[in-house]
């Protein structure tokens, strides 16, 4: 009996070993596909991330629960104005996701390859009225979705995820939000590339907000 319990601990832990070697492979899969100048705004956006789910969110509560927690309250806008951020870090990651080129990686501007880098300038600062969400495109062929599609041994939910985004493009919060709360809590689905797409979908936007509300605070 002894014999069977301790090889039940050892299968259990080579299926753990196994999970996070491939974990980390998915990753490294996920990240190859940018360059040095993304991998930082994507790093210090994950990073920033982290902070801020500490600095919101029950502080007793795991990583995984924090997000869950921040997934469901992503959709109540009059929340956001509660919620603490770095402002210098924000400025900085905004910065380096319009420099380095990622944000094109996930959405461009409407006319943007005809106008070029000043059609940003034109549709936020320039013109207020302009409803800057409605001249957002979602990039297809960028990087983003080459990233997802080369992690190895994707589960179901990424595949629709995939599918959906190839006839949807730009989806609403309350479509991704319910999807990636399903895969943390019924798939335990690896974190870290939960945390990637989150990067993308709604953080990314979300500290193009808190700069914004900088900006306009400080005028």
């Amino acid at each position: 009996m002894k014999l069977y319990y301790f090889g039940l601990i050892v299968l259990t832990c080579l299926i753990s070993c196994k999970n996070f070697e491939d974990e980390k492979r998915q990753v490294k899969e996920f990240d190859e596909m940018f360059n040095n100048a993304q991998l930082e705004a994507l790093g210090l956006a994950l990073k920033s991330f982290e902070s801020f789910l500490n600095e919101n969110f029950n502080e007793n509560s795991t990583e995984k629960e924090k997000i869950i927690e921040f997934l469901k309250s992503i959709t109540d806008t009059s929340l956001y104005s509660n919620w603490k951020f770095s402002d210098k870090l924000s400025k900085e990651i905004t910065e380096k996701y319009e420099s380095s080129g990622l944000r094109k990686e996930y959405f461009y501007y409407q006319l943007e390859d005809t106008i070029g880098e000043k059609m940003v300038e034109f549709i936020g600062p320039i013109d207020e009225n302009v409803n800057e969400d409605s001249l957002m495109n979602f990039n297809v062929s960028g990087q983003y979705l080459k990233a997802l599609r080369n992690v190895s041994n994707p589960d179901s939910l990424l595949i629709s995820y995939l599918d959906a985004k190839d006839v949807a493009g730009m989806m609403s919060y309350e479509l991704i939000t319910g999807g990636l709360i399903y895969s943390i809590n019924q798939y335990n689905y690896n974190i870290e590339i939960v945390k990637r797409i989150i990067m993308f979908e709604i953080y990314f936007d979300l500290l193009r907000w808190n700069s914004k509300q900088i900006k306009k605070f400080s005028a």
